[in-house]
C-alpha cells in the first residue's frame, strides 16, 4: 500500500513535469531532483495535515520552507543540459510550483481534514 502522502507528492511532481516535459526528458538529474523534492514536500504536507498540535504544524511548515530554500540553493549548482534560457525556465517553473505548494498546502489540507 502506498504511503498516504504519495498523492500529494505525485500531484506536485506531475504539475512540474507537465510544464517542463522537454527539458526533463533531456535531464535525468533534474527529473530525479524534482521527484526527490516532491516526495519531501509531500511527506511534510502530510505531517502538516496529521499534526496533532500547533507545535507539530509549525515544525512541518518550517520543514517545507527549508525544502523550498534547499531547492533554490541546489538548483544553482545542479549541472543541467540545455540552453541557459531553458535552464532558467525550468528553475522558474520549479520555484513557482514550490512556492505555491508551500503557501497553499496548509490551507488546503486544513479544509480537507
Amino acid at each position: 500500500m502506498a504511503d498516504p502522502w504519495t498523492d500529494l507528492a505525485d500531484t506536485f511532481v506531475s504539475t512540474v513535469k507537465d510544464r517542463a516535459k522537454g527539458f526533463l526528458a533531456n535531464n535525468a538529474k533534474a527529473k530525479a531532483f524534482l521527484v526527490d523534492r516532491g516526495k519531501r514536500l509531500g511527506k511534510l504536507a502530510w505531517q502538516l495535515k496529521t499534526a496533532s498540535d500547533g507545535g507539530a504544524r509549525e515544525k512541518a511548515e518550517r520543514g517545507m520552507k527549508k525544502v523550498q530554500q534547499s531547492i533554490e540553493n541546489e538548483l544553482a549548482t545542479l549541472s543541467l543540459n540545455g540552453s541557459d534560457e531553458s535552464k532558467s525556465v525550468f528553475r522558474d517553473i520549479l520555484n513557482t510550483a514550490v512556492a505555491v505548494f508551500v503557501k497553499m498546502a496548509p490551507a488546503l489540507l486544513a479544509r480537507i481534514g
